[in-house]
Formats: structure tokens, C-alpha cells, sequence
């Protein structure tokens, strides 16, 4: 019987205290020369506004997550959106003149930062480059 009630005794400690979770940072830095608009969308429901960062050029944006056990992982998609609510597709805009689109993937793309393959540890930084606006489609000025 104290055998049991010390057996039990330990696991309740445990479920308070069974350690702190995973802690996440990403950060975005905007080395384009532009300032930028990322808009982030859910693909299957194009009625829920999309979530919008700015990063002005030569500037970053840094967001954490400690996440909780159990464990719920972080990354790009969550950075876009937020822990309760990522998003699997944005939009780059580039100043007004130029804009790149992005979906969740799984393959060799490293300028997309929601590809999964690529951007998924606890801590990821992505930079988007001159090249990445060079690349980007025109708008002619209308980028929304």
C-alpha cells in the first residue's frame, strides 16, 4: 500500500511538472531592398482574411513559441498565422510592384518558407533576398 501511494504521489508531481516543451524561434529578414506585405492564406477557405506581417527593408521579425506538452510544433506556417490558427499558403508582396506566392510543400524548394523539408527545426531564419524580388512577378502596381 506505500508502495502505491508513493507511486501515485510521483505521478501526480509529474503532471504538473513533466518538463516545459519545445521553444521555437523564426525569424524573417527582409534583405530585398523593398519593404514587404506577407499575407497569410488557408487554400481551402478563401472567406477567412488572411494575416498580414510587415517587414520593412533592411529589418527582421523574430516570433517564438514555447509550446506545451503535449507537444504542438511550430513552424513557418504558424509564423504566418498563428499556433491556433496556420496558414499553408501566403503572398509576398514587394513594394507595390512585384509579388511571389507560396503553398506548403515537401520538396527541394529552399526559397519558400513553407516547405516543410527544409524549414523545420526549432529555430529558422529565412532571408529574403534581391534575387527573391528580381524573381517575384510584376503587379504593375496592383499588387492586392
Amino acid at each position: 500500500m506505500k508502495r502505491f501511494l508513493f507511486l501515485l504521489l510521483c505521478l501526480s508531481q509529474c503532471a504538473t511538472d513533466c518538463g516545459s516543451g519545445e521553444f521555437y524561434s523564426y525569424t524573417v529578414i527582409n534583405k530585398s531592398g523593398k519593404n514587404v506585405i506577407i499575407e497569410g492564406y488557408l487554400l481551402g477557405f478563401p472567406d477567412v482574411p488572411p494575416l498580414v506581417n510587415y517587414i520593412e527593408s533592411g529589418m527582421e521579425l523574430t516570433k517564438t513559441h514555447q509550446d506545451h506538452l503535449p507537444p504542438s510544433p511550430y513552424s513557418f506556417r504558424n509564423f504566418f498565422g498563428d499556433i491556433n490558427d496556420p496558414r499553408d499558403s501566403i503572398k509576398i508582396i514587394y513594394g507595390t510592384h512585384k509579388v511571389s506566392f507560396f503553398t506548403e510543400e515537401h520538396s527541394e524548394n529552399k526559397r519558400n518558407p513553407l516547405n516543410l523539408k527544409i524549414y523545420n527545426t526549432n529555430k529558422e531564419v529565412f532571408n529574403l533576398t534581391v534575387e527573391d524580388y528580381e524573381n517575384a512577378e510584376d503587379c504593375n502596381g496592383d499588387c492586392e
